[in-house]
């Protein structure tokens, strides 16, 4: 017994109001005149079970939402402050002011969801298709995929459940981290009980190792490479993740042992594009775990849409300027309105397109990627200057090879 399936269009020809609602008959043997007992319960725990698997996607996309909520207001306060506050500080504020009254709108949004305002809405991310059709097919694509007004408690209780979820991510997170942190630096200090006062120093730097333009665009070059040809930017994106896993891991010794504002920024900036990260990893799972599949059974698709280079790009080169120790450059004037506008524009489409377009996700957090490698090459060494290091790393190289007998 349930109502409209969510995501699945209406029925095509509607039903009238004697029709609507449970109906139940029973055949039975007419020369029998004993009375029959009919008893209906409900299956709390079987309820529960459909209800998480019609709605395991609001997973991947309601803690996008929270995600790109407390970022932007990281960057805001950033931005006007110069002080890049921790997640959960960030957490505490929006849930004070912007996650209170995002999901209220949300509630709000679904309950006054008529069938003309979920076909049109619906109809906004299918422009194309312009063929008529009897049925509204796209008026269950939004938000939970029902127009039932009886269920308007799902929203404000996936928003909760997700707001759960996310601060528990981010704490495991933090123990992960703090974790590996004393792991590496167990592990450095058992190989350095036997060196010298300076060489336990150069062991046990105060900040990131430097990497050369060079090194890092040789190795960008080396994995698009890999991309475009035969692994998936599945495979990539994970290989990122795990790279930022380890740069925040860097970024936390580098503050305990500098207690400085600047490396506790970093590390809290860092910390934020991990979880954002991993908030987008459970859509591109699946997809490796085919492709490792095909690898199995020696089927291999070559040049297919997952190995487009553009959908990997910016986060590698995120990543890559992430492991230099920089931080990200302030933005002033209008051009700081432009992180909010995105960060607010995925967030905005998680909920409302999220569940039903999951897939989306990873572009528009790529997109917001792009963008903060664009304001971090404001300051940094990627562009000419990098190409003029480059050139003359290798003039130097060739001048001392010159100058030995």
């Amino acid at each position: 017994m349930h109502g409209v399936a969510p995501f699945v269009p209406p029925p095509m020809r509607q039903k009238g109001h004697g029709e609507r609602g449970l109906s139940l008959q029973f055949w039975t043997d007419p020369t029998c005149e004993s009375t029959m007992d009919v008893k209906v319960t409900v299956d709390v725990l079987g309820s529960l079970g459909k209800l998480y698997m019609r709605y395991r996607t609001v997973f991947a996309a309601f803690p996008l939402l929270i995600v790109a909520v407390v970022l932007r207001m990281q960057f805001r306060v950033y931005d006007t402050t110069g002080t890049f506050i921790s997640f959960s500080e960030s957490l505490d504020m929006c849930l004070r002011q912007s996650i209170p009254l995002i999901l209220l709108s949300l509630t709000f949004l679904s309950l006054s969801m008529t069938g003309s305002w979920a076909l049109a809405l619906g109809r906004f991310w299918n422009w194309r298709h312009t063929t008529p059709n009897p049925a509204d097919f796209h008026s269950n694509d939004l938000l939970t995929g029902t127009q039932d007004p009886f269920l308007w408690f799902l929203l404000p209780l996936i928003g909760v459940v997700c707001i759960g979820v996310c601060a528990v991510l981010h704490f495991a997170t933090l123990a992960l981290t703090q974790s590996l942190g004393i792991v590496c630096a167990w592990i450095t200090l058992r190989f350095s009980l036997g060196q010298g006062k300076d060489e336990r120093r150069r062991a046990h730097p105060a900040s990131f190792a430097p990497s050369s333009p060079r090194r890092r665009m040789i190795t960008t070059a080396i994995l698009l490479f890999l991309v475009s040809t035969f692994i998936p930017y599945q495979f990539a994106y994970l290989v990122a993740c795990l790279v930022q896993v380890f740069t925040v891991v860097r970024a936390l010794q580098v503050a305990s042992e500098v207690k400085s504002g600047p490396n506790y920024d970093f590390y809290n900036y860092a910390h934020s594009i991990l979880l954002l990260m991993l908030w987008v990893l459970p859509i591109n799972l699946p997809i490796l775990a085919v492709w490792i599949r095909n690898l199995a059974v020696h089927w291999l698709t070559p040049f297919s849409s997952h190995h487009n280079v553009l959908s990997i790009m910016p986060f590698i080169l995120l990543v890559e300027n992430l492991t230099t120790g920089k931080m990200v450059p302030r933005v002033a004037g209008r051009l700081r309105h432009l992180t909010s506008v995105l960060l607010f524009g995925t967030a905005i489409y998680a909920a409302i397109y999220g569940v039903s377009c999951a897939y989306m996700l990873h572009y528009l957090v790529n997109m917001v990627t792009a963008w903060l490698v664009i304001v971090h090459s404001t300051s940094d060494s990627w562009a000419l200057a990098g190409f003029t290091s480059i050139f003359e790393n290798v003039s130097n190289e060739g001048r001392k090879r010159g100058k030995t007998p």
